[in-house]
């Protein structure tokens, strides 16, 4: 019947600023690549809190939520997605690699991993754009 993108909510949690930006990535665990922490969003869900709960599943870690960046429309695994994009700071824990993903690491900015969506790609280069790195 309805063929509706699935919403979704990820992370953009950053560190350092200008050039030393650094962006916290969770590698997929199936092989797809890195990508932010988040996911879909369940029917009842809040979306701050939602995003909250994704980072604490996902990496470990609390997180101050801070504006958004930007909503974006991708492909995940197949599924029509329209991403909304928090820029975040780490508020507490040492991320870790927990449930879907199986690696975290800190990136430069400027020279990011082959990611496993489009939309946390175009985030990224959004926030690059706005901070002119």
């Amino acid at each position: 019947m309805w063929q509706n993108r699935k919403p979704c909510v990820d992370a953009l949690i950053t560190r350092g600023s200008g050039r030393d930006s650094e962006v916290l990535l969770g590698r997929q665990s199936d092989g797809s690549g890195w990508d932010l922490p988040g996911n879909f969003l369940n029917a009842t869900d809040m979306i701050e809190p939602a995003l909250r709960r994704e980072c604490r599943r996902e990496m470990d870690i609390e997180v101050e939520v801070g504006e958004l960046l930007g909503a974006y429309e991708g492909v995940f695994r197949g599924m029509a997605i329209v991403t909304l994009v928090y820029l975040c700071s780490l508020r507490a824990g040492e991320p870790r690699p927990a449930d879907l993903i199986d690696e975290v690491r800190w990136f430069p900015i400027g020279t990011l991993p082959a990611m496993a969506s489009t939309s946390s790609q175009d985030a990224i280069a959004e926030l690059r754009r706005r901070r002119n790195t």
